[in-house]
């Protein structure tokens, strides 16, 4: 393994490997689990090594006053 790469499951990234894709997926499947199935789905089918999703709390990244 060279300097400044590490292992992520069974592959190694860093400097002089091959890149390592992150499909973004954020918060485009609103909640549903069949569109976050489908994201899934179609992702595999690109090669991508991995998906992102992302959600959030309003209630728990805001203060009291934005929430009016």
């Amino acid at each position: 393994m060279h300097v400044g790469s590490f292992p992520i499951d069974a592959r190694v990234v860093g400097p002089g490997y091959p890149c390592f894709i992150v499909a973004e997926i954020a918060q485009a499947h609103d909640g549903s689990l069949g569109t976050v199935h489908a994201y899934i789905d179609a992702v595999a089918k690109t090669g991508a090594d991995a998906i992102k999703f992302q959600t959030h709390i309003v209630e728990a990244e805001s203060t009291v006053d934005r929430l009016r």
